[in-house]
């Protein structure tokens, strides 16, 4: 059965270190309350107002929030488990470096709170609200936000792993420096955003539009952007190692030294891109459209570009060592200016030593 507190007792009894285990103070009024410190035990705060109040360095185990207000609350340090908040109001809060282990914060309103290094461990954040919120080096780990608002967020350095993101609002939301790694942004309108230096290994892009995007060092490395738009995109120095770029569109899009070995770019339009320096070893270009392509120093060793079309493209210092070009279109190219087949070196590759 839960104890009663007055407020006065409640404060008194933090500054004498003692733990608050079990004890009722719902609906009570502790705004602008000194929390700070203290340790609570299946504390109920349901419905409680503790808005302005300090509570950092706290320790919540197993508490009830539900609908409470912490509106202007400061939670600095502070580590939340097993915490129920549902509905709780945390509007402008400031949690740095707060800790939220398996706890349920759906339907919370953190808008325009400060989130800086906070960290969510397998929590539930669906329809909670974090627009305009400071996501700086935060981390959600194994935790859902199904339906949250992230929209006109700054993500910088933040941790979002294993994300289904086709049900989030991140509509002027900046990625930089995320990352993302196997996380899901499959047929979502993605024009003009901003995910430059984000890791999105081994994530689903399927079909995803990224029109005049910023992917300047961002890695794609083994995921799935088939049927993809990136038209126009800046995306110089990324990385698209072992990617599917199936049917997608990169028309006129910045791709200078970018990496995409192994890549499969089965029937894509990279129609005047500029892809100088870029690498395409053991790339798959089958019917790739590299129309008016600037391939200048580009690497296509052992690439195979059956029936891919160059029409028109330039390939100066080019290295097409080894490269399928069974029906390939070289149409107004200059591949006289192209390095061919290395024998020195394709003998050197076939060598087989004897045991």
């Amino acid at each position: 059965m839960e104890a009663c507190v007055t407020r006065e007792e409640l404060v008194e009894n933090i500054k004498n270190g003692e733990v608050i285990s079990k004890v009722d103070c719902s609906e009570m009024d502790l705004s602008n309350a000194d929390l700070s410190g203290g340790i609570f035990e299946e504390v109920n705060f349901r419905n409680a107002n503790l808005s302005a109040a300090q509570l950092n360095e706290s320790i919540f185990v197993k508490p009830d929030f539900t609908n409470g207000d912490l509106t202007g609350a400061s939670l600095n340090l502070t580590a939340i488990q097993e915490g129920q908040m549902m509905g709780a109001l945390l509007v402008r809060a400031d949690l740095t470096e707060a800790k939220f282990i398996n706890s349920n914060l759906s339907g919370v309103n953190m808008g325009g709170s400060n989130l800086s290094t906070a960290a969510f461990l397998q929590s539930n954040l669906t329809k909670s609200n974090l627009s305009g919120t400071n996501l700086d080096r935060t981390a959600f780990y194994e935790s859902t936000l199904a339906e949250a608002d992230l929209s006109g967020v700054k993500c910088e350095q933040t941790v979002l792993m294993g994300i289904d993101f086709t049900a989030v609002r991140i509509g002027g939301t900046k990625f930089h420096q995320s990352f993302m790694i196997n996380s899901s942004f499959a047929n979502m309108d993605l024009k003009g955003m901003d995910f430059s230096r984000a890791q999105l290994k081994g994530s689903d892009l399927r079909g995803v539009d990224l029109t005049g995007a910023d992917l300047t060092q961002t890695s794609f490395m083994e995921s799935n952007l088939s049927g993809a738009k990136l038209d126009g995109a800046q995306a110089g120095f990324a990385i698209f190692m072992k990617a599917k770029l199936i049917q997608s569109s990169l028309k006129g899009t910045f791709l200078k030294q970018s990496c995409f070995e192994e890549a499969d770019l089965t029937l894509a339009d990279l129609s005047d891109v500029d892809l100088e320096a870029s690498i395409f070893k053991k790339a798959v270009c089958r019917a790739t459209r590299f129309v008016r392509a600037n391939l200048t120093y580009c690497d296509f060793s052992h690439a195979d570009l059956s029936g891919a079309d160059m029409t028109g493209a330039t390939l100066t210092r080019t290295n097409l060592h080894r490269i399928i070009s069974e029906h390939t279109l070289w149409t107004g190219s200059n591949k006289e200016a192209a390095l061919s087949t290395d024998p020195v070196l394709a003998e050197a590759e076939e060598w087989n030593p004897k045991l």
